[in-house]
């Protein structure tokens, strides 16, 4: 039974290559949503099955895609941009984790704001983190209304608070983890 499943694991991991290197050489063109969604998951097996630098490449050029078609305040965007980043922090690039996730919480917070506008609920819209020496200036910006402030909002400050802590960064860190909580 173990040989048997192993023997079908092998011919998806096969199939799967196949499939991306027919997609990514004669597709250039833009794709639609679907298409996209089915794109990144592919590309996470190939996370999952150690391929971490086909991985990569193509979930970088998903989300450049996903960027042009979708828009950047996207759902889908902003999802595949942070799972990138987190991706990148995996792997132990912290700065380029760090700038991606940065501007994923960036684009959230302007998402946010951009809804409550009509509500009258005050929003902060600046990151503020793109240098170490702007984290002294943001700690006196009010807090993210945590009550307008969506799951997948939280789960993008998450993710950069811990690609700070790889980066060693503790100071942006505990301010975000102070923000988020």
């Amino acid at each position: 039974m173990r040989v048997l499943l192993e023997g079908a694991f092998a011919e998806s991991v096969h199939v799967a290559k196949e499939a991306v290197t027919v997609e990514v050489d004669e597709t250039e063109e833009l794709l639609d949503r679907q298409t996209l969604g089915s794109y990144f998951a592919l590309n996470q097996f190939y996370r999952d099955i150690g391929e971490h630098n086909m991985a990569m490449t193509n979930l970088k050029r998903c989300l450049a895609r996903q960027t042009v078609l979708l828009g950047a305040e996207d759902e889908d965007t902003l999802a595949c941009q942070q799972y990138v980043g987190e991706y990148l922090t995996f792997l132990g690039d912290s700065s380029e984790a760090v700038r991606m996730l940065e501007a994923c919480v960036a684009t959230h917070r302007q998402r946010l704001a951009a809804a409550s506008a009509g509500a009258g609920d005050e929003v902060v819209t600046d990151c503020g983190f793109s240098e170490a020496s702007d984290v002294a200036a943001t700690t006196a910006t009010p807090p993210l209304d945590l009550a307008a402030a969506d799951a997948a909002t939280l789960g993008a400050m998450r993710a950069l608070a811990k690609a700070y802590l790889k980066a060693r960064s503790y100071r942006e860190a505990v301010t975000i983890l102070r923000e988020r909580f």
